[in-house]
């Protein structure tokens, strides 16, 4: 007695949108990362030129103030982008062939990163407020006038489509997700869809 040949299991599908906006994600990430690394040794020898230029101690004195600035806004910063280029570029990779758990721990990879993406523009922005220290803006602008005009924008726009752009990922995630296992319990019960159902 042969037994009846089972209906064929469903392939889940993966939601093309979200791999689409993963990837655009970390092009915006990766960009502002090459950005900020290659206009940190530029940007760093013409404000230096100009500390040096002073004829009293200042700029001696101010040397390491923009060693530490230039690590931390442009090296630093360039780096954690780059990082989180890659995490979200694995996100892409894994929600389109991956299985569901690395998707899950590249997605809280993501998650992490956005938030530190976001403490560090909250950071900054406090760092250049006029309360803070007078040779701090000085060397900042100095740094800012040396870099080139597109560097403005990765300091707001990477933890802008971080914070927006993730969650919007994470709902067309889970949003196929559940498409996915609607259409894997129809298939195990296909008594249960009727002409009029």
């Amino acid at each position: 007695m042969r037994r009846a040949p089972s209906s064929p299991r469903l392939e889940p599908r993966r939601s093309e949108s979200a791999v689409i906006l993963t990837l655009m994600l970390s092009a915006v990430l990766l960009a502002s990362a090459i950005v900020l690394l290659d206009a940190a040794g530029p940007a760093k020898e013409v404000a230096k030129a100009r500390l040096l230029a002073h004829d009293d101690d200042f700029g001696a004195n101010y040397l390491p103030l923009l060693d530490g600035i230039v690590t931390a806004r442009f090296i630093y910063t360039g780096i954690g982008y780059l990082v989180l280029a890659a995490a979200f570029a694995g996100l892409a990779i894994a929600s389109r062939i991956g299985p569901r758990w690395s998707v899950v721990a590249l997605g809280v990879l993501c998650i992490v990163g956005t938030i530190g993406v976001l403490f560090l523009t909250v950071a900054r922005a406090g760092a250049d407020l006029p309360v803070g220290s007078g040779h701090y803006d000085i060397l900042m602008g100095w740094l800012k006038e040396a870099a080139p005009p597109w560097f403005v924008p990765t300091e707001t726009v990477p933890a802008l489509a971080t914070f927006f752009g993730l969650p919007a990922v994470g709902i067309l995630l889970i949003h196929r997700h559940l498409r996915n296992a609607e259409a894997a319990g129809r298939s195990v019960h296909p008594d249960a869809v009727t002409p009029f159902g």
